[in-house]
């Protein structure tokens, strides 16, 4: 992961991380104290920044540790020399031996207060648990934060691409994700969490329906003129949930919220990502994206390597209300290992059956409904991911395969007469960056396969560059070249996508 602020990431090493997190400043905050306990004695004059008087300089001074004598009159200085009296022997005597016990004292108050900072940060370190670990990161009860990005694509796409209109030539600057969360702390062992994503979806936005799509321009009657245009638009729920974060082994978690499978669904945030470009299997939705339900994960740390967990059970694809009692199910594992050589091994997993009803008013006097299943089908989907960070270096891998099927009479009808097969799809993708060491570059390489039962099997090769300005703001450009297995050879085309990034 980037060195980009936490809030817009799921964190993958949760407690073990945090915990380093906390314990890695206190050599830092302990230096800090001691160095404020030490200007007061650095700032107290030094035996060697104020040398006694010599000797002969004044010839009638006393001897060493005379402290009796008086001191020469007034008179003796040299008249018109514009000079004060330099001060007696004895006089600096007694200054240097008082500045001696002061300098003393401080040593040892210095001593006493540095062992004590020492055992408090010993302390600290033992007894940051999970209740310690909630305590510090929930001291804020409500946290706005987010990411945005907008950006330039251009297509190009040859003559006779039976996908022209989908594709679309021309260049086109885009208002890509502004997405913002709102991350609520009533306690520490609860929390609150909703991710919205604004747009201006739906004006114009194509469809299987329309590929010219729909103006969402309206009048705005409520202006001081009544007469001008606004684009009416909506918001993505991209999650809202609610939390229970008691355990680092257990947590709970309830409403609508990311499917935990594999890295990009997780980690979907631009600002988090290596690449822009999004997946087959993850643009397609190989599985479903989002789930309403209940998902209970955990982390067991096991000394430099960590253990996480997630299972889950929800409404499927369904995004409504479900109109049966078939539920899918899910699951998730990682093992990490988080040192000089960040590796992350994932497996994840599903299976339910999806249900979508069809629903009738069958008469009106007395009124009275109809619902009854159209389409239903079983779904499967499997995948595993490799993280890999070493310095500079990343790499990322992920291989998805899914499988719907059917149950008899009740095949999805996407076209007057056209049923949807049973399907198996499946996509790999792997992916090489390298973090320069100056300039904040970071090149990429990134090769994906896909195998899709809807079109000819693909090949999509991407180069690209990541620009870290800030640790919050990138610059982001790829190149992406999609070949398609004949016979669908004639919907290869290319592009063109920069991004602008950065984190709020």
């Amino acid at each position: 992961m980037s060195a980009l602020p936490r809030p817009c990431q799921e964190a993958r090493f949760g407690s073990l991380s945090f915990r380093k997190r906390v314990r890695a400043p206190l050599p830092a905050v302990i230096a800090g104290l001691a160095v404020a306990h030490l200007e007061p004695a650095l700032a107290q004059p030094r035996p060697e920044d104020h040398p006694a008087p010599s000797v002969e300089a004044v010839p009638s001074a006393p001897i060493d540790g005379d402290v009796d004598r008086d001191p020469p009159p007034p008179g003796d200085a040299r008249e018109g020399s514009g000079a004060t009296s330099a001060p007696s022997p004895a006089v600096a005597s007694q200054e240097l031996a008082a500045l001696r016990a002061e300098l003393d004292t401080v040593k040892r108050t210095m001593a006493e207060q540095a062992q004590q900072i020492s055992d408090l940060g010993a302390q600290l370190v033992t007894d940051v648990g999970p209740q310690t670990e909630l305590a510090l990161e929930h001291t804020v009860p409500l946290r706005i934060y987010g990411f945005a990005d907008v950006g330039l694509r251009r297509n190009f796409v040859p003559e006779g691409n039976r996908f022209e209109a989908v594709w679309q030539r021309g260049m086109t600057f885009m208002l890509g994700n502004l997405n913002v969360y709102f991350d609520a702390h009533p306690h520490p062992d609860f929390r609150t969490l909703a991710e919205v994503r604004f747009s201006q979806y739906p004006h114009y936005a194509q469809s299987l329906t329309s590929l010219d799509g729909e103006s969402t321009a309206v009048y705005d009657s409520d202006s001081s003129t009544g007469s001008n245009q606004v684009i009416w638009s909506g918001i993505v729920l991209e999650r809202a949930h609610l939390e229970w974060t008691r355990f680092d082994l257990l947590n709970v978690r309830a409403g609508l919220f990311l499917t935990p499978f594999g890295i990009w669904n997780v980690d979907h945030s631009m600002a988090v990502l290596i690449t822009q470009r999004l997946p087959q299997f993850f643009s397609r939705e190989y599985y479903p994206t989002h789930q309403i339900g209940l998902e209970v994960s955990g982390l067991k740390p096991l000394g430099s390597t960590e253990l996480e967990y997630h299972a889950w059970l929800g409404n499927g694809r369904t995004r409504g209300a479900d109109v049966t009692d078939n539920k899918m199910v899910g699951g998730r594992l990682v093992l990490a290992h988080d040192g000089a050589v960040r590796v992350a091994l994932g497996a994840s997993g599903l299976y339910g059956r999806n249900a979508f009803a069809r629903r009738s008013i069958t008469s009106v006097a007395p009124f009275a409904t109809d619902l009854s299943v159209a389409v239903e089908y079983d779904e499967f989907a499997g995948g595993a991911d490799l993280t890999f960070d070493w310095k500079g270096l990343r790499l990322r891998w992920e291989g998805v395969i899914a499988r719907e099927q059917y149950l008899a009479g009740r095949r999805d009808e996407f076209a007057p007469g056209a049923f949807r097969p049973d399907r198996t799809r499946a996509d790999t993708y792997g992916l090489i960056a390298y973090r320069l060491p100056w300039a904040g570059l970071e090149p990429y390489l990134l090769f994906e396969r896909d195998m899709s039962a809807v079109n000819a099997p693909s090949s999509i090769g991407s180069v690209g560059i990541n620009v870290h300005l800030r640790p919050s703001i990138q610059l982001k450009a790829n190149y992406a070249n999609v070949r398609f297995d004949a016979p669908d050879d004639d919907l290869d085309f290319s592009l063109i996508d920069v991004r602008w990034v950065s984190v709020f």
